[in-house]
């Protein structure tokens, strides 16, 4: 019995980390991009970065706010410059943490658009970037 209650204490050790204490200063990387993904700062912002958009490279496309609504998903919310027009409301993205590890992360991310629900789509990889990457 005191191993069994030893076992279950112990269970959210062996978890691993939460996604709320891992992401935070973390470059991610999409699986198969050059420099694509996120960078959580510690500060609860994010910063999203394309290669197939128009900024320069290694420039972030979006800066956005971070909604944590439990250990392990989150909302990015995106942050607008305070002198643009808001005609629209924010688009915003909500993901899982479905894998943390040292040198790759999987995040499943949810529809949260109009209309009908997409089908969910494949969990996302992201490879860990090395520091100054």
């Amino acid at each position: 019995m005191r191993a069994l209650a030893a076992l279950l204490l112990a269970l959210p050790l062996l978890a691993g980390p939460s996604a709320k204490d891992f992401l935070p200063g973390k470059r991610l990387i999409l699986k198969g991009a050059s420099w694509a993904g996120w960078f959580f700062d510690g500060a609860g912002q994010a910063e999203r970065y394309d290669e197939m958009d128009h900024h320069p490279p290694f420039e972030p496309s979006l800066k956005l706010r971070i909604v944590w609504l439990d250990d392990r998903r989150f909302l990015l919310v995106e942050d607008r410059p305070a002198g643009e027009p808001k005609t629209c409301p924010p688009r915003i993205w909500m993901y899982e943490a479905v894998k943390l590890g040292p040198r790759q992360v999987t995040l499943q991310g949810t529809w949260l658009g109009w209309g009908a629900p997409k089908r969910q789509g494949e969990p996302e990889v992201y490879r860990v970037a090395t520091p100054g990457e």
